[in-house]
């Protein structure tokens, strides 16, 4: 089964708004689960004129981890930005989601 190979942590985080003029966004500090995080091949894809990184990484976890296309990724101490989060076979057992390096 899949999940004998969530033997990965990481966090999820979410990006605070700014609280006043001047201020900065910040990240949450976030919740840890589990799953299988594996280098994606990735590759650089040239949409309206513009080069925009598709994966730098894949992970598969739990159909109930809260992910979503807003998250941030923490994973050995690098953020990572969510690209696209697929409910695999529409099956709701597990999502596969893909992750791009973050510069926060």
């Amino acid at each position: 089964m899949i999940e004998d190979y969530y033997n990965n942590i990481f966090i999820i985080k979410t990006r605070t708004t700014s609280t006043g003029w001047g201020s900065e966004p910040s990240l949450s500090t976030g919740t840890a689960y589990t799953g299988a995080v594996n280098p994606a091949r990735g590759s650089e894809r040239l949409s309206a004129d513009k080069q925009y990184t598709f994966a730098d990484y894949k992970l598969f976890c739990a159909s109930t981890v809260p992910v979503t296309n807003d998250s941030i990724i923490e994973y050995q101490s690098k953020n990572y930005t969510v690209q696209f989060v697929k409910d695999t076979f529409s099956m709701g057992h597990h999502k596969l989601v893909f992750l791009k390096s973050d510069s926060v």
